[in-house]
């Protein structure tokens, strides 16, 4: 049960560590990511309005996550890069479920995930309501590289953009559920860019339950 005050940092930000819940803040102000990891092992964020970054800032990042993230029913508006970008880096297996998040006016995209070296990354973004990308073309940008394997189930988002995929190098693997139903089992919302040519390569489509959400 959520206290009735909700308590505002103005002007900084919060670096996660392991295991951290970060649960009812309101973040404004920040010049730089609002909610910030390096390598940090598991966390919740949960409930959250993080509003108007500065100085190429995100609303929730972290460059080498592993373990289980929940990132759930947060408000991000306004902030001057990406609203959630994770990355997987060498080494990491990790689990991310990103759910029931409002994200708007985003200067470069609502939610970027990377798999990279040889990272494996698992993915439900499911739920999540994606509008008005400043710079448009990639709302939901997914990439796989090196010898990464990244595994994406999405589902009842709403995407006034586009799902953009991409492999960089044919050994990566990027794997998306009901890819040829994507618009279909996201609210009619959105179209799809796999990626092919120009040294990338496209997302391939497995079947529903496959990367195990």
């Amino acid at each position: 049960m959520h206290a009735c005050r909700q308590d505002t940092l103005n002007g900084a930000g919060i670096t996660l560590a392991d295991g951290n819940t970060i649960d009812f803040i309101r973040i404004q102000g920040t010049p730089g990511d609002a909610i910030f990891g390096n390598g940090v092992n598991g966390a919740t964020i949960s409930n959250c309005e993080i509003a108007n970054t500065t100085n190429n800032g995100s609303g929730i990042a972290d460059d080498s996550a592993t373990g289980n993230w929940t990132i759930s029913g947060n408000s991000i508006t306004g902030v001057n890069s990406i609203g959630i970008t994770l990355t997987g880096d060498t080494g990491d297996n990790l689990v991310a479920r990103i759910t029931n998040n409002t994200i708007t006016n985003s200067q470069a995209g609502a939610i970027g995930m990377t798999a990279g070296s040889n990272s494996t990354v698992r993915a439900q973004i499911t739920g999540n309501t994606m509008t008005g990308t400043a710079v448009p073309g990639a709302t939901l940008e997914l990439i796989s590289a090196n010898t990464a394997n990244f595994c994406t189930d999405i589902v009842n988002n709403t995407n006034d953009d586009a799902y953009c995929f991409a492999r960089v190098g044919s050994p990566a693997v990027l794997e998306v559920e009901q890819l040829s139903q994507l618009i279909s089992i996201n609210n009619n919302s959105g179209v799809v860019d796999n990626n092919s040519g120009g040294g990338l390569f496209p997302a391939t489509e497995v079947a529903d339950g496959t990367c195990g959400f």
